[in-house]
């Protein structure tokens, strides 16, 4: 998702420590963290995100991207003061299709993504996708003498999302979903003191005083975990197509 701003004009995708925070023409949120949503809404296949770090793992079966620049309040209402933007995964295909991807970066981090899809029986499809990524972080953890014992914010990102797509009909289909999605990432909620601190503290060493570093006493966490479960049920009724869209997270 971080890549949208590459792509779209009028659009920029921000990022607090761990946040997607995203802002079209201009339009978005002072306010970012666990708990807090964008006015800029986000919407997979359909079903809206509300939390602004699962949405951070990569989709691997993605198939498309429509960004709706401006108020949002016909079809898209919650939080789409700024606008939309919805991203499609691909449907359960009627042959078996594949893709494998991985990659290795600084800081150890190590990515793999990969979806598997085909049918099942006669008018019945199926889709599994899955992605995982870790990652050191770029903060090392200083101990009470000045000495780096590891690692201030591991990264930790995981989602497996499986669909099962059944025709009813000859002119319905339904599309059952279960998704998973884990984001740890504790960047956003590190604070070194580095200037004006006070003299209650202990002095450098054993404070952390350099960039990209913390002493903290106990680790930070934040860490977000989502289940979700969607349905949704579309109609050719001729004149056009009636769709119904039910999820819990």
């Amino acid at each position: 998702i971080h890549d949208i701003n590459r792509l779209a004009p009028g659009v920029q995708i921000n990022f607090a420590g761990c946040c997607t925070q995203p802002a079209v023409r201009g339009v978005t949120t002072l306010t970012t963290g666990v708990g807090f949503e964008n006015n800029v809404a986000i919407y997979v296949d359909g079903f809206y995100v509300p939390d602004n770090l699962s949405i951070n793992g990569d989709l691997a079966d993605l198939a498309g991207i429509e960004i709706l620049k401006g108020p949002q309040g016909t079809l898209w209402g919650r939080n789409a003061t700024g606008g939309a933007i919805l991203m499609n995964t691909r449907r359960p295909s009627d042959v078996l299709t594949g893709k494998l991807e991985a990659g290795y970066a600084r800081y150890d981090e190590i990515s793999v993504s990969g979806y598997v899809s085909g049918p099942l029986s006669d008018g019945i499809r199926a889709s599994l996708s899955g992605y995982n990524r870790t990652s050191d972080g770029y903060y090392k953890q200083y101990d009470g003498a000045g000495n780096v014992v590891g690692n201030a914010a591991p990264i930790r990102q995981r989602t497996v999302r499986a669909k099962v797509e059944v025709d009813l009909g000859e002119n319905t289909r339904a599309t059952i979903g279960g998704n998973y999605a884990l984001a740890s990432d504790p960047r956003g909620v590190i604070f070194t003191v580095t200037d004006h601190a006070s003299p209650l503290l202990p002095v450098p060493p054993a404070r952390a005083d350099q960039p990209r570093t913390a002493s903290g006493t106990i680790l930070s966490v934040q860490r977000v975990k989502m289940k979700e479960g969607t349905l949704k049920l579309e109609h050719d009724a001729g004149f056009g197509n009636i769709t119904s869209y039910t999820g819990y997270a």
